[in-house]
C-alpha cells in the first residue's frame, strides 16, 4: 500500500457570535471538509475559547479566517469584539506558531468567495 507524500492543507473560518461560533473547514482545492455551529449556554469567552481550541487541534488548519468586528457593516457586540480581536490570536500562538490568521473586513468576503478556490496556500 502507498502512502502519499501530499500533505492537506486545511483552511479555517471561525464566526464567532452572540450564542457561540460557526465554523467552516476547507481543502486545498476549497472543499468542504466539515462545518457546523456550537451554541454555548450560558456564554462566555473563556468556553467559546475552549471549544474553538478542540476543533483547530483536531482539524489543525494552517490557516484561520475570521471577520474583522471593526468593519463598516459589521453588528459585533463587545464580547465578540474581545474575542476576535485579543483572544482569538492569543489561543493561535499557543496552538501553533505556524498558524496564520487573518482577520477580513466583511466587504472583502465577496472578493474572496471568488479567490478562494484558486488561492495557493504557503508551503510547510
Amino acid at each position: 500500500m502507498k502512502t502519499s507524500k501530499y500533505k492537506v492543507k486545511i483552511i479555517c473560518a471561525i464566526y464567532p457570535n452572540a450564542n457561540g461560533f460557526g465554523f467552516v473547514y476547507l481543502d486545498n482545492e476549497g472543499q468542504l471538509v466539515y462545518y457546523g455551529s456550537v451554541r454555548i449556554n450560558p456564554i462566555s469567552n473563556w468556553k467559546v475559547l475552549e471549544r474553538i481550541k478542540k476543533s483547530l487541534d483536531y482539524f489543525q488548519p494552517r490557516i484561520v479566517i475570521l471577520l474583522d468586528p471593526e468593519s463598516k457593516s459589521s453588528r459585533t457586540g463587545y464580547r465578540t469584539k474581545k474575542l476576535i480581536k485579543v483572544y482569538l490570536p492569543m489561543l493561535g500562538q499557543k496552538i501553533s506558531p505556524s498558524l496564520n490568521i487573518l482577520v477580513i473586513k466583511s466587504e472583502m468576503c465577496l472578493r474572496f468567495e471568488v479567490l478562494l478556490p484558486n488561492m495557493k496556500l504557503p508551503s510547510s
